[in-house]
């Protein structure tokens, strides 16, 4: 046995010398090659110039097109790959002009996919998506982004999803650099997800399980105070070096954007405000400027701004049906903001851009079935328009009709009460300003509360105004009910 000991012994000391014969070889080659290709580069370089060779000035930008095709993804790796590994400031502002200058040529060329891949290497080098500590460059990139971000903001297309991404960040970090609560101190209602079901205490575990629930607290509390101390050193670091105008900036000037570029924005930015809502802790920050910039393009062609809500009108549908009562209840509140503000502005012949304005509030109202708060809260918002800019009203007459008979069939007496009160401030107070084609639906909202389950007094005074509608569409008649009176 010692002998076949031996011999095994023997054997892997020869097996490690042919190994390393063999990588001695392959480096003693790759040598010679580096060596050989130096020379011959020195050789061109000093080769003298053929003096009878003709010298072709470029003076047409189109030739950087396929030139940057060619060489972009070299050029992404080095600049990205310098930046994360290497620190010294010379090193690290060369390869960000780098970005800037490549990202300008994407943009100016239309190379979509090109600038998707730099504005998204340069998003994930602020640091801004991790737990890492930042460091000078990260805050550089973050600044090199924003600035981007403003001087090619008709040209980024879907590549502001990355920027309001990083954007909603900064804000997260200056919500833990200013000591503020976050949004999701306020939506303690949010049901539990039935995925992660809630521990139980150490104190109903058994004896013998308890010491392993101590252990496994305090394992879990530890890095959650790591990841906060990172997260303030990362606050204090960026906005010692960025102002609040650098960001507030990108939605302010959103209404010198092109009409399609503000299209690309509103998109992008209702998309980034859906990843916050549904995220493990719910947040309205890009709710909020989604809002701010809808009001700030207000006054832009009917055209585009149909295209703009139509993102935004799906928005809110999607947000005022969320399972957070609260998240559900800011949303309807800024869509009825947006609303009365709308209102205020005429509406041109042979458009019905009021209709689709006020159709999410029936789409809301149609999917909180299990939510009073919501659905009151809906039915108070129709109610106040109708009070305030009733007058302004035209082809928004139909959705609010449409939406006061879904609440006239609500299983809840209160909900009934508050639809008969808006339709009758809706009769006392504007009933010559409803276009003809919307008394029929003003006639079907009468019907529906007149059938209620819920309250016999509501279907009463609802016949009642049956019979008046009916009389003012025979003679012309005022409506003018004599008990209770209008509201």
């Amino acid at each position: 046995s010692g002998g076949g000991a031996g011999g095994g012994s023997s054997y892997l000391v020869d097996l490690g010398s042919v190994f390393t014969s063999v990588q001695k070889k392959k480096m003693l080659n790759y040598t010679q090659e580096v060596t050989s290709i130096v020379q011959r580069t020195k050789e061109l370089l000093h080769r003298g110039r053929d003096k009878n060779a003709i010298f072709h000035v470029a003076n047409r930008m189109e030739y950087v097109r396929p030139m940057f095709d060619v060489c972009w993804s070299a050029m992404l790796a080095s600049f990205a790959g310098m930046v994360e590994h290497y620190d010294a400031d010379e090193t690290v502002e060369v390869c960000l002009q780098g970005f800037e200058a490549s990202i300008h040529i994407c943009c100016l060329f239309s190379m979509d996919t090109y600038r998707d891949a730099f504005i998204t290497s340069l998003a994930k080098l602020t640091f801004l998506n991790t737990l890492r500590e930042m460091k000078p460059k990260n805050i550089r990139s973050i600044k090199l982004l924003l600035e981007v971000a403003h001087k090619e903001a008709d040209d980024l297309k879907t590549s502001w999803r990355e920027v309001l991404r990083c954007i909603s960040q900064l804000e997260k970090l200056k919500l833990i650099s200013s000591k503020m609560k976050t949004d999701f101190a306020f939506l303690e209602g949010r049901p539990q997800s039935s995925s992660c079901p809630r521990a139980e205490p150490a104190s109903k575990l058994p004896v013998k399980d308890k010491k392993k629930a101590t252990v496994a607290t305090t394992a879990a509390v530890a890095p959650k105070d790591m990841q906060r101390t990172t997260e303030e050193l990362n606050a204090r670091s960026v906005f010692s070096e960025l102002s609040e105008g650098e960001i507030d900036r990108i939605f302010s000037s959103s209404p010198r954007l092109s009409d399609d570029a503000i299209v690309f924005f509103v998109q992008e930015l209702c998309k980034v405000s859906n990843e916050e809502i549904e995220g493990p802790s719910p947040r309205v920050f890009s709710m909020q400027k989604l809002i701010e910039v809808a009001d700030l393009n207000m006054d832009r062609i009917r055209l585009v701004w149909s295209k703009i809500w139509n993102f935004i009108s799906k928005h809110f549908v999607t947000v005022g049906s969320h399972p957070t009562l609260f998240v559900a209840m800011f949303a309807i509140d800024s869509l009825k903001q947006l609303a009365m503000k709308f209102l205020q502005k005429q509406e041109l012949a042979n458009f019905q851009f009021q209709r689709d304005f006020l159709q999410p509030f029936d789409a809301i109202l149609a999917n909180n079935a299990d939510k009073i708060e919501v659905r009151d809260l809906v039915v108070r918002c129709l109610s106040q328009m109708l009070h305030s800019k009733g007058k302004s009203l035209k082809s928004g007459w139909k959705p609010i009709f449409t939406t006061l008979t879904r609440a006239a069939a609500d299983p809840q007496e209160a909900i009934v009460t508050l639809a008969f009160e808006a339709v009758d401030v809706a009769l006392c107070r504007n009933l010559l300003l409803i276009p003809p084609e919307n008394i029929t639906d003003c006639i079907t909202c009468l019907l529906a509360l007149a059938r209620n389950q819920t309250s016999e007094k509501i279907s009463l005074r609802a016949v009642e105004h049956l019979g008046r509608v009916a009389l003012f569409l025979v003679d012309g008649l005022p409506f003018s009910p004599p008990t209770p009176p209008c509201v």
